[in-house]
């Protein structure tokens, strides 16, 4: 048996997948060429989409790339999930046995009723908008005190610190992932 390469979606690819005119072609080669994981997130931020007609052309997408893949649960509830095997399991842990499939959330996107309900959707959008400034206002924080900034730093100023600190963490997450497929399934020592 043959594995396929998973691919992974946040919002603005399917934006772009919706939105792109040569995106049959597109959609084609991902449904024959791969297996899709669609976060929680991406699927959150769908429904929280303001243009109804938008929000249908992006379920449409998603139920197709669903259609050869899964979702996937919350991040938060993934790490929690590999903590808790890993406590439990320490001697034999294999992250990749740890289940992060988001049945539910599949179940969601073919919902129509996610479509049509635009309180539900003001509501979310609200939510979702909460969500992100109480995570930049966390993440400024942590940038300020790492840089011993002690005066009140507004969000434009952190912005201006060189993006070359969120390419050197995405590398180092990168060489993790590519240590973590070597080393495959072995406990550390």
């Amino acid at each position: 048996m043959t594995h396929k390469l998973v691919l992974a979606f946040d919002t603005s690819t399917l934006n772009r997948l919706v939105s792109d005119s040569d995106s049959e072609t597109s959609i084609a080669a991902i449904l024959s060429g791969y297996e899709v994981l669609l976060p929680e997130m991406s699927v959150d931020e769908v429904c929280a989409t303001p243009d109804p007609e938008h929000r249908k052309r992006l379920f449409s997408v998603c139920r197709r790339l669903v259609g050869v893949g899964q979702c996937a649960l919350p991040a938060h509830w993934m790490l929690d999930a590999l903590v808790r095997r890993y406590h439990a399991e320490r001697h034999t842990f294999d992250w990749k046995s740890v289940p992060v499939r988001a049945q539910k959330i599949e179940q969601a996107v073919h919902d129509d009723s996610l479509l049509n309900d635009e309180e539900m959707v003001r509501q979310h959008r609200a939510f979702v908008r909460k969500l992100q400034k109480d995570f930049e206002k966390m993440f400024y924080r942590a940038i300020a005190c790492k840089h011993n900034l002690t005066e009140e730093v507004s969000s434009d100023q952190l912005i201006s610190i060189p993006t070359f600190m969120v390419c050197k963490a995405t590398r180092s997450i990168l060489a993790v992932c590519r240590n973590a497929l070597r080393i495959g399934s072995e406990p550390n020592p």
